[in-house]
């Protein structure tokens, strides 16, 4: 199993990705934002210090958090409207 390998299979392992689902969920749409903004800075940062032969995979990691984060933030934001409509 190469080093790569390894790495793929740490962040396809369901307690971890179950982790940080939750994490994710439970957080509010500040917090949430907060997060996201902080992790792609990181990320981004990682990005322009790897090799041309890595971006590529680099960018899917990439997109699926943006991916993730819009769904959760929207989904939030939703909640958020609807508590508030039938509040009134």
């Amino acid at each position: 199993m190469t080093e790569s390998d390894t790495r793929s299979g740490i962040w396809e392992d369901s307690i971890i990705q179950d982790y940080y689902i939750n994490y994710y969920k439970n957080l509010s749409s500040r917090e949430l934002d907060r997060e996201f903004n902080e992790d792609i800075l990181t990320l981004t940062r990682a990005y322009s210090k790897l090799p041309d032969s890595q971006r590529e995979a680099f960018i899917e990691v990439l997109s699926r958090i943006i991916e993730f984060y819009m769904e959760n933030k929207l989904e939030k934001e939703i909640d958020l409207s609807l508590h508030k409509i039938l509040k009134i």
